[in-house]
Formats: structure tokens, sequence, C-alpha cells
């Protein structure tokens, strides 16, 4: 993994690491999901709520499967690096987890439902992943490619993209995922 890379999926580790102890665990994977219903309004019973529990428990799967891990291991900072890396590699599991979650991510976050997000959403479905509102509006800034004031689908898709394969330090999905 290039640097350029390892600093972006630590800030990834480090949104599920939000107690900084690091190590994630299931549990870690769950919190996410809880503050965004919360914030969204969402019964632990709808739809919504089982579309985001399951691809986050779906996630939480992955690296378990493919580290060897048990559901309750704890997985480590470089583990989750080596995952990470499998998974920039392997474009069909990338689509899977991570473009799916972008599908959900517009979906449910994109609360008046034009199909596109509102800086507005875009700041609250990063502070339920404890990053800080006004790294989130900045990032936000970066990320609206057109300057339209509003994500597309194809800007949320190329970013996360980026975020995830490119090793351009000057990559404009390099914004998607922010210290918290």
């Amino acid at each position: 993994m290039t640097p350029v890379r390892e600093k972006k999926m630590k800030r990834f580790f480090n949104i599920y690491d939000a107690n900084s102890s690091g190590t994630i665990q299931k549990g870690d994977f769950e919190k996410p999901v809880q503050a965004g219903a919360a914030f969204l309004g969402l019964a632990p019973d709808s739809n919504e709520y089982s579309e985001m529990y399951e691809w986050s428990m779906g996630f939480w799967e992955f690296l378990c499967q493919n580290l060897n891990k048990n559901d309750n291991d704890l997985i480590t900072t470089s583990e989750f690096l080596n995952a990470m890396d499998a998974l920039a590699t392997d474009k069909t599991s990338l689509n899977k987890i991570i473009m799916g979650h972008a599908n959900f991510t517009l979906k449910l976050w994109d609360r008046d439902n034009d199909g596109m997000m509102s800086q507005e959403e875009f700041i609250a479905a990063h502070t339920a992943y404890n990053v800080n509102p006004d790294s989130a509006h900045e990032a936000f800034g970066h990320l609206d490619r057109n300057g339209d004031s509003q994500l597309s689908y194809e800007e949320i898709i190329q970013a996360i993209d980026e975020y995830f394969t490119s090793d351009d330090p000057e990559a404009i999905g390099n914004w998607f995922i922010l210290d918290n």
C-alpha cells in the first residue's frame, strides 16, 4: 500500500475506532448505524434501518472473513490496512461493499429525495461517523466538482472510487472520508 492510500485507510479506520483504542470490533460498526438512524428518525424495525445495518454488518463480515477472524475478535489498524489493500485490488468486492454503501448512503441521506446530496445532508451523514461538522463542510466544498452546492450520484461514486483506489495525493476524492 502506498503512503497516500495508507493515510486515507487510517482515516477510514479511525471513523470506526471512535475511542482511539487502536482496534475495532463489531460494536464499532453498529454505533454509526444507530447515530445515523437517530438523526434520520428511523425506527429500528424500518426497512431503511435494516438496510443500513445490513451494509455495516456486511462490511464487518468482509473484514472478519478476509482476516480469518471470528465475529467477536478485535481488528487492529495493521490488519484493517491489509484488508483494505486487498479490497482496493478486488473490484468486485470493492463495488459490492464500498459502492453499495454509496447507493444506500445517497438514498438514506437524501432527505428531500431529489437524487442529490445537499451540504446539510452530507454534513449530517459525516457527523454520524464522528466527523467534525466544520471538516465535513470543508470537504463538501472540495467534492462539489461542478459548484452546484449538491453532490450528484456520479460525484459521490467518483469520490469514493478515488478515495479507495487513487494514489494521487491531489485527488478530489481524498476529501470523502475525514479525520474524526
